[in-house]
């Protein structure tokens, strides 16, 4: 540095130019060092943020890995409830609850009776839904204190793991929290979950409009944000495979007193050397060169680690070395919170009893966890950089599997392949089955580098199943008789119990089919009422084990305390239509594990065999109401060509008669005549051949009008009552012939209830259908009546009483309308009609009214009609109303005729079954010459399939018997609609 001149002139310009400069570097100098403060202070909050989310997913990846596997077992009939093969030893999953789906508890591992039969429908994991959830609001029933769930449907319902809500407290009181502020974890809703403070977690406190401030998926993970009238610092990571968040909050007044504290530092600093400058600026080059020396030399100080020697230099700049120096204790402090993390999650994961396995692209091994090398036989060094396929995975499995396609696919895609079993192979050449869990590796720019498994250790259950299993077959082969006797006869010798039976519902009652004893077996016995028997909770919930003090559980049941039975298991068996039950007299001494695992597999083979039969039973009866079906539509067919010509005389004879006394009996003749016409209407509902026009009805509309209808007729001594319960209640249908149906089912109420009663109508929702339940509380019916009740003129009513026809009818409306309709029923017990019918999502109710039509005078009507005098009765009615009428015999002698002359005839009316030729071919013949010609198809017993392939051509369909103004307003309407 030049000398400065002691002339005032340019001392004064010297020492002016040397405090410009000294400024504008302090003022660059700590704006740098204030940015890069407020930085260091964001990167701490968002850093403890990362830091905890990364560890509670780590530690909730492994109940939700547990629980994918819980709901598989379950869904394959082979799962239990046991906690300890779904931890793992770790301290996570404390409880693990089966809801039916209903909602209600049917089973908790570890015990806790006062839990069964407990409704949690209106819990948020009871909906179910596909993929797992996470709740937060579950309530420890023992404790009164919140708690954290983890469900997952599956088909028989919803599984769900009651999780430790402390874990999440202890991990966010592992992590340091900013001061001033606190570190929590928070659901979706901003429930604080897990606090730095327990007490606060257990409070449920609410930090919704905190969280609302920075959305989870905001594009920057902190933002300075005002909560509760306080600046401050937010910061905000999700919690990956939740829908949770951690949040770290920090006042502002804490996040950058550090850099504040600077900032009046720099200004008071910037002064002194200003004012040094200025008193001292003769001696500026001296000293000036050995404070900056000075300050150089502190910085090298501080970079190496070690403690500036303020004392030594002036003492403008003691406050920034000591910035410094709380800058560096600050960044040592992280790396050694950063060191703990790490040694937490190496913990972690070397302390898990599941083997996890990192590979490269190529498929090497990279890593190996202790329990991984404890299962295999290899040590991590060994294994580090060798092929998994022919180390740890064998080119092939013992049924002769190719498993380097496998590999391979899993390399390429471990996202495709997320799960997989399969068999492995040991240091010492033994074979493991392997649960294993595949999730892809990538680098920061999204290129797959390799993958990360863990795995399951299957063998020792597989070797069990396979044992049960064989069991099993063994058992029903043994005895060499019925399926039922040797079930029975294997497990009495192999459980050593001393009653085993299967039972079948009946009513209210059990009846064993099946009892085996020590001492022998014996058939159909009747075990006594359901309700407040262990049957009950078996039938209710599927599955019931009492190890010991079975009359103590159930002391209503004085049956149970005098036979001496101590312990029981039963599982329902078809349906939960029947129950398979084991009792002993001591303490049982089986495993309920292995227990329950064989009465699963033994309870699928006996249902099997038990819907079979049902099915044959089923199959049988419905061939033999098919014949009967068949057999009424011939009758009806010839009935109602007989009916059409004397409905159809009575109305042309009645212009022509003055007479009031012949009217009156002409009008018995045709009431008679319709009354018949109401019975083949019944017979041919049955044999389902009758032309029914399906529309969309409304069940929710109709019942109620059946109801209004029956009042009048059942009086006042049956209470009737409707219970809408079903969310869709329109369905594919004819109103009138369901009604009718529903009438008859309220008829047959009324003769099982001479004394009165109570009759009620209810629906409910059934996947696509609606069910429909009429139950009454009467006489009840015997099997053997049951077994009949749908033939025609079957009836147990007396003579004068019923035709026979009512239900038969009932039964053909409900399946002519695609559905079903079964009963249920026991002496003294009342009766059931279920009856199921398709929903038409979508569909409109319409209300039509009844058009007429006056004639086209002058047109020319081809009548094909088999019967004489209805033919006949048919073309002097349409004569009187001034068409031309060609009537002729038969198909073929229509089609002759409408040949000769296709323009001649204005409309042809067809009957649908006529011989040498049917109304549906002379239809096509007609149509393949004019197609265009209107026709109007009369029918009084046809294949339905022929019915629907004219209605879906648009052609007017009349039912015989019909008015014959009917009649006439179908084919003026026609005539109508084809001239334009």
């Amino acid at each position: 540095m030049r000398r400065i001149d002691s002339l005032g002139g340019r001392l004064l310009a010297a020492v002016a130019a040397i405090a410009v400069a000294a400024l504008a570097i302090d003022v660059l100098m700590w704006r740098d060092l204030d940015q890069r403060l407020r930085a260091d202070a964001v990167d701490h909050a968002v850093d403890i943020a990362e830091v905890l989310a990364g560890q509670a997913a780590i530690v909730l990846r492994q109940p939700s890995v547990d629980l994918d596997r819980a709901v598989r077992r379950l869904e394959a009939g082979q799962g239990t409830l046991e906690l300890d093969r779904y931890a793992h030893g770790s301290s996570l999953v404390v409880q693990a609850i089966l809801l039916d789906h209903g909602g209600a508890v049917t089973a908790v591992e570890p015990p806790e009776p006062t839990l069964l039969g407990l409704d949690w429908s209106r819990q948020p994991f009871a909906g179910g839904g596909s993929g797992q959830r996470w709740s937060n609001t579950f309530l420890s029933p023992d404790r009164g204190e919140p708690g954290v769930s983890l469900a997952k449907a599956w088909s028989g319902g919803v599984l769900v793991f009651r999780l430790d809500l402390a874990l999440l407290s202890r991990l966010a009181g592992v992590v340091t929290a900013p001061e001033g502020g606190f570190v929590a974890v928070v659901d979706s809703q901003g429930v604080v979950i897990g606090h730095i403070d327990p007490g606060k977690a257990r409070q449920r406190e609410n930090l919704r409009d905190l969280a609302l401030l920075l959305p989870v998926d905001a594009p920057r993970r902190h933002a300075m944000v005002d909560w509760r009238g306080e600046n401050g610092l937010l910061c905000r990571t999700a919690i990956e495979g939740t829908d949770w968040s951690v949040i770290v909050f920090q006042p502002a007044s804490h996040a950058f007193a550090v850099a504040r504290s600077g900032a009046l530092l720099s200004a008071g600093v910037l002064l002194g050397v200003v004012a040094l400058i200025i008193v001292l600026g003769l001696l500026l080059r001296g000293m000036l060169r050995r404070a900056i020396d000075g300050f150089a030399g502190q910085m090298g100080r501080v970079a190496a680690g070690q403690q500036p020697t303020l004392d030594r230099h002036p003492s403008e700049f003691r406050p920034l070395a000591a910035s410094f120096t709380d800058m560096a204790a600050e960044i040592a402090a992280r790396e050694g919170e950063l060191r703990r993390s790490r040694a937490e999650f190496r913990d972690l994961v070397e302390g898990v009893d599941s083997a996890i396995v990192r590979l490269d692209a190529a498929g090497r091994i990279l890593y190996i966890n202790p329990a991984g090398e404890r299962l295999f036989g290899w040590s991590n060094a060994e294994l580090h950089g060798r092929p998994a396929l022919g180390t740890i995975v064998p080119a092939a499995d013992q049924a002769g599997r190719d498993l380097s396609i496998m590999v391979q696919r899993a390399l390429d895609d471990p996202d495709s392949l997320r799960s997989n079993a399969n068999e492995n192979v040991t240091r010492d050449g033994s074979r493991l089955w392997m649960s294993w869990a595949n999730r892809a590796v990538r680098d920061a720019a999204g290129n797959l580098v390799g993958m990360l498994s863990v795995g399951t250790d299957l063998t020792q259950h597989r070797r069990e199943e396979e044992a049960f299993r064989a069991l099993v077959e063994t058992m029903a082969a043994a005895a060499g008789g019925g399926l039922y006797d040797s079930v029975l006869d294997s497990l009495v010798h192999w459980l050593d119990c001393d009653t085993a039976s299967i039972s079948r519902t009946s009513g209210e009652r059990l009846q064993a089919i099946v009892m085996r004893t020590r001492a022998g077996s014996v058939h159909q016995v009747d075990c006594g009422r359901i309700a407040g028997s262990p049957c009950e909770v078996v039938l209710r919930d599927g599955w019931l084990l009492v190890q010991d003090g079975l009359p103590e559980l159930f002391p209503q049941r004085a049956d149970l305390a005098r036979s001496g039975m101590r312990s029981y298991v039963g599982a329902a068996i078809a349906g939960q239509r029947a129950v398979l039950t084991c009792m002993w007299s001591t303490p049982m001494r089986q495993p309920p594990a292995r227990l329950r695992e064989v009465f699963g597999l033994v309870a699928r083979r006996v249902g099997a065999e038990m819907e079979a039969e049902d099915l044959r039973l089923r199959l049988s009866h419905a061939d033999r109401l098919d014949s009967l079906g068949r057999l009424a539509g011939g009758v009806a067919h010839d009935f109602n060509n007989q009916l059409a010509v004397i409905l159809g005389s009575t109305e042309l004879m009645r212009p022509r008669l003055a007479d009031p006394r012949l009217l009156r009996h002409l009008d018995g003749i045709r009431l008679a005549a319709e009354r018949s016409s109401a019975l083949t209407s019944r017979l041919l509902a049955f044999a389902r051949r009758g032309s029914i026009e399906l529309g969309p009805v409304d069940l929710h509309a109709l019942i109620p009008e059946v109801i209004l209808v029956s009042e009048r007729t059942l009086g006042p001594s049956i209470a009737m009552s409707f219970d809408p319960a079903a969310t869709r209640a329109v369905v594919l249908g004819n109103a009138g012939l369901l009604q009718n149906a529903l009438l008859n089912l309220a008829m047959n109420a009324r003769d099982a209830m001479p004394d009165g009663g109570r009759l009620s109508f209810s629906t409910a929702d059934a996947g696509d259908c609606i069910e429909l339940r009429v139950v009454d509380t009467g006489q009840g019916m015997s099997p053997e009546v049951q077994a009949r009740l749908f033939e025609p003129f079957f009836t147990t009513k007396a003579a004068g009483k019923g035709n026979g026809l009512g239900l038969p009818a009932v039964y053909g409306t409900v399946t002519g309308m695609h559905g079903t309709v079964r009963v249920e029923s026991s002496v003294g017990n009342g009766t059931m009609f279920i009856i199921h019918l398709p929903v038409q999502d979508g569909c409109a109710v319409e209300r039509r009214q009844e058009e007429h039509a006056p004639p086209v005078p002058g047109a020319c009507i081809l009548v094909a009609e088999d019967e004489p005098e209805l033919r006949r009765t048919v073309a002097e009615f349409l004569s009187g109303l001034g068409y031309e009428v060609v009537p002729v015999a038969d198909g073929q002698a229509a089609l002759d005729s409408f040949l000769l002359a296709p323009d001649r005839f204005s409309l042809v009316m067809l009957d649908a079954m006529m011989p040498h030729l049917g109304g549906r071919q002379a239809f096509r013949r007609m149509r393949e010459v004019r197609p265009r010609v209107p026709v109007v198809v009369m029918t009084g017993f046809g294949v339905e399939s022929e019915i629907e392939a004219f209605r879906a051509e648009g052609v007017p369909i009349l039912a015989k018997p019909c008015r014959l103004d009917h009649l006439a307003d179908a084919v003026a309407m026609e005539l109508r609609r084809a001239a334009g």
